[in-house]
């Protein structure tokens, strides 16, 4: 970790390196003056694993224009997405 940059307009950066991989990786982040100081806490998660995905079983073909398709997604900040031909649904 590298000594952070601090702007005249108060704006500051910091580059934070070896984050560890799966985890959470917290760190707390001081300012500090003579009359005291001030702490704020930020976790960055490093996310390596792919999600896990399964579908239930579904009723094709089918005499409806409507189905349910369900399953289950391991994965908590995971996204789901269903593609049919041209069309995208979130």
């Amino acid at each position: 970790m590298n000594q952070p940059i601090v702007n005249l307009d108060g704006t500051w950066s910091l580059f934070v390196n070896n984050l560890v991989e799966n985890t959470e990786n917290t760190f707390t982040i001081t300012a500090r003056n003579e009359t005291g100081s001030t702490d704020e806490v930020i976790v960055i998660a490093v996310d390596t694993v792919s999600p896990s995905l399964s579908i239930n079983s579904v009723m094709s073909p089918t005499d409806t224009a409507t189905q349910e398709v369900s399953g289950l997604l391991r994965k908590a900040q995971a996204s789901l997405f269903l593609s049919t031909g041209n069309h995208q649904n979130q």
